[in-house]
């Protein structure tokens, strides 16, 4: 059995996680399968591909320095990888390996091939960690013969018709619908199951129904993908690994006794709207802050977000609902409801 051979790879930039990229519909192309360090043969983990790492190595005495960019393709973005040495860069390159080797290649005329995820770090149980160390939470894959699933989002409910998934749950499938490579989106929404067959960043169709199974009848009206399967399979909720998540979702909350804990809101902002939302680098903690001292316990949200946020920054619908998901998760209740579709704060 032949050994990997060990590179000393130093981590120059970390990049960024971007939750458009790593948690979006196309979320799948930004994370990467790596073993675990408890079990190197068989656990596999994602950690996140993140535009803006650079990492370096020497090789054969020179140094090398691998970066990360967005690449776009057929309108979406993918990863994109460039190795560099002094003046002399590759091209663009959706293979790591391919972008390493092939400067290496010009420069030395040699035929040596590098592994690209290894030297960018990618076995390096300590840059794996500094890469990790911001994510609060990996996606997952459930794999059922030749179909995988991709889960990019949780969210938690009392429904047991949706197996206690809630507002905040995504999941993706990657497939052909009518002859074209698709991405069927499947995400639940007040509570609501909606399926989005999305294809070249177009959404060509959207259904909406109240269960998982009953979304999908109506996906196999028009046509019969995936017909071999029920909804709820599909959806992914009845994985032992999803229900394991919805499971430590419920633990993340706190009560309103709790607010001076800003270790614990720290986590429950970041998992409910930090890594979802790039928005400005608002206080948002002053909110509780001051909410604490008012002796009414109520307040109107639109006009409390204004306080926080940039003046004219418009607060989009998607991030008034993660607003209020946060709230419900520190003890908050909702006695009025808005339906507007915008906001300007």
């Amino acid at each position: 059995m032949s050994k990997t051979r060990e590179y000393n790879v130093k981590l120059a930039a970390m990049g960024i996680l971007e939750p458009e990229l790593h948690y979006g519909i196309h979320a799948r192309h930004w994370w990467t399968s790596r073993p675990s360090e408890k079990n190197q043969n068989t656990k596999k983990f994602l950690i996140p591909i993140r535009p803006g790492q650079k990492s370096i190595v020497i090789l054969n005495q020179r140094q090398f320095t691998i970066r990360i960019v967005k690449l776009l393709d057929n309108n979406i973005y993918i990863p994109g990888y460039c190795a560099e040495s002094l003046e002399l860069s590759s091209e663009i390159s959706i293979s790591s390996t391919a972008a390493i080797t092939s400067l290496y290649q010009q420069l030395f005329n040699k035929n040596t091939k590098f592994s690209g995820p290894l030297l960018l770090g990618w076995d390096d149980n300590e840059i794996i960690k500094e890469l990790s160390s911001d994510v609060c939470f990996f996606p997952f894959s459930i794999s059922y013969n030749k179909l995988n699933i991709f889960i990019h989002g949780i969210g938690v409910s009392n429904k047991l018709e949706l197996k206690n998934a809630g507002d905040g749950y995504h999941a993706t499938i990657l497939h052909f619908y009518k002859k074209k490579r698709s991405y069927f989106h499947q995400f639940i929404q007040n509570n609501t199951c909606k399926i989005q067959i999305i294809c070249e960043n177009r959404i060509e169709v959207e259904y909406t129904d109240n269960t998982p199974q009953t979304v999908w009848e109506k996906v196999w009206n028009d046509s019969k993908v995936l017909y071999e399967y029920n909804g709820i399979t599909l959806f992914g909720i009845n994985s032992s690994k999803t229900q394991q998540q919805i499971e430590d979702l419920k633990r993340l909350t706190c009560t309103t006794t709790e607010w001076n804990n800003q270790d614990q809101m720290n986590k429950l902002y970041n998992y409910y709207i930090k890594r979802h939302i790039k928005s400005s680098n608002i206080n948002w903690y002053k909110l509780f802050l001051t909410w604490i001292e008012k002796k009414n316990t109520i307040i109107e949200l639109y006009s409390e977000l204004s306080k926080i946020y940039p003046l004219n920054y418009k607060l989009k619908n998607e991030e008034i609902g993660r607003w209020k998901t946060f709230l419900k998760a520190v003890g908050c209740s909702n006695i009025a409801s808005f339906t507007t579709e915008e906001s300007k704060v």
